[in-house]
């Protein structure tokens, strides 16, 4: 069975940076487990799976615009230090925040780049915004959702399949 929209694919995986640097691996651990389709992964790794089948191993280089996209300066701002009087502020520590968006206001995460003259400054980028990526991945599992995994949209309790 192969990879397409819908399916549940089980994959192991291993996320580097272009030095090298291993950011995040399912080695070891159990495997993702995912619906394709359902933007659960980033867009190049999903494009990449697309048409794979169980035991496909592949080295994948993914550009920052189908990773977690480009650094925007845009995304850098500022805000009263009153506005944070109820949390703990660190320099480089990670904190979620509301914002006002053309949908409404909605929560964030920032990290915090700087606290002066009563501001703060925090970086709404995604931590790996900017960097592209290299993935090793294997399929593990492609299978059908259940008529309960279709209805939620979440893939319920089953056997996780080992790795090969």
């Amino acid at each position: 069975m192969k990879v397409e929209k819908g399916r549940v694919v089980f994959i192991h995986y291993t996320v580097k940076n272009s030095h090298g640097d291993i950011i995040d691996t399912s080695i070891g651990i159990d495997p993702l487990g995912y619906v394709h389709g359902d933007s659960t992964l980033i867009r190049g790794l999903e494009m990449a799976l697309e048409g794979q089948q169980k035991g496909d191993k592949l080295k994948i280089d993914i550009e920052p615009s189908d990773a977690y996209g480009e650094y925007s300066e845009a995304l850098i701002k500022t805000a009263p230090l009153a506005e944070f009087e109820d949390v703990a502020l660190d320099v480089g520590e990670d904190i979620e925040i509301e914002i006002d968006t053309d949908q409404g206001v909605e929560s964030a995460f920032a990290t915090v780049l700087k606290i002066e003259n009563d501001n703060v400054v925090f970086d709404l980028n995604h931590p790996l915004a900017g960097q592209p990526l290299m993935v090793d991945v294997e399929v593990l599992d492609v299978r059908a959702q259940t008529p309960e995994e279709a209805d939620t949209g979440h893939i319920m309790d089953q056997p996780i399949p080992e790795s090969l």
